[in-house]
């Protein structure tokens, strides 16, 4: 599996769900509880299976991997503390 589908097979499930929600198929109160299960459940799972089916014998492997890793933690960990930000500016 190539880097590309990996990628498509851990965004598709959260863009969907944006997308149902979008349509409105459903509800305020289901779309939290599926974004719930998709964040702690499907995703991780997903993310694991990757894991577990990657080959990773090469070191050539290894180092983007930890790199991307690295690069994608502390991009997700600066937009949630932008937005939470954002967030508890708007409340004040």
């Amino acid at each position: 599996m190539n880097m590309i589908q990996i990628i498509i097979s851990v965004l598709l499930p959260i863009l969907f769900g944006y997308f149902f929600k979008f349509i409105k198929i459903f509800s305020d109160d289901d779309a939290v509880i599926l974004r719930r299960f998709i964040v702690k459940a499907s995703v991780p799972f997903i993310i694991f299976k990757n894991l577990y089916t990657a080959d990773i014998s090469l070191f050539s492997q290894i180092v983007p991997t930890f790199l991307a890793f690295v690069i994608v933690s502390i991009l997700f960990t600066l937009i949630s503390q932008l937005i939470s930000k954002f967030i508890s500016n708007d409340r004040h």
